[in-house]
């Protein structure tokens, strides 16, 4: 049976959601294999959000420096985009290439959600101290939080 998920937990897999959705928008336009989309994971874990997306998701967020990528790397997308593969090496060991930020995009999506994640833990106190209440009713409560 699945786990029932508090307050503070349904607002953290919205804002997952919602980070996941705005970086699936994103990396629809700029990539072209898909696999950085299918690398998108997150979960709740201890009341805390962990997302994950691969590694080479920081080459498209900042860019890279001049260097010379092996063929086998690039044919793919050079072929997509109609580009001489032998071209695009040498631009590539010239120039780098161009950064696309889009990791950050979740702290707007955290910023804007603050207010509700301070309710939502909130509203999860409460209910703990009711709880805890409830159960023991005519002893002391110590509650840790």
């Amino acid at each position: 049976m699945a786990k029932k998920l508090n307050n503070l937990d349904k607002v953290l897999l919205k804002i997952a959601e919602d980070v996941k959705e705005a970086w699936e928008l994103f990396l629809d336009d700029h990539i072209d294999s898909g696999r950085l989309l299918k690398s998108i994971k997150f979960k709740i874990k201890d009341h805390k959000l962990v997302m994950e997306i691969a590694p080479e998701a920081i080459f498209l967020d900042e860019g890279t420096r001049p260097h010379t990528p092996p063929i086998y790397a690039i044919e793919k997308w050079a072929a997509h985009n109609n580009i001489n593969v032998w071209a695009l090496q040498k631009h590539i060991s010239k120039f780098g290439t161009k950064a696309y930020p889009f990791l950050d995009k979740y702290k707007s999506i955290y910023k804007d959600a603050k207010k509700e994640i301070a309710a939502a833990a909130k509203q999860d106190m409460i209910e703990i101290s009711r709880k805890a209440l409830e159960k023991n009713k005519n002893r002391k409560i110590k509650l840790t939080i």
